[in-house]
């Protein structure tokens, strides 16, 4: 799961929600957000926080605040 996951992640070049991800990997939302966190923590996606009653999500910081997404990093 772990690599279609990575492979996901990696071939995107877009935004994407937690919620979007799970739909389309046909993966739980609340193990999505792990493989989330995991992916943030080998460098794969950037921004990671707690935000209201959402669990675990990444995000981006704008100019207009915080965008609640997870986001590829361009390599």
């Amino acid at each position: 799961m772990m690599s279609s996951f990575i492979h996901y992640v990696t071939t995107h070049k877009r935004s994407f929600t937690p919620e979007e991800m799970s739909k389309e990997l046909s993966i739980n939302l609340v193990v999505c957000e792990t493989l989330i966190k995991q992916c943030v923590c080998m460098g794969l996606l950037r921004g990671i926080t707690h935000s209201d009653n959402r669990g675990i999500v990444a995000y981006r910081q704008t100019e207009l605040g915080k965008e609640w997404f997870a986001e590829q990093i361009q390599l």
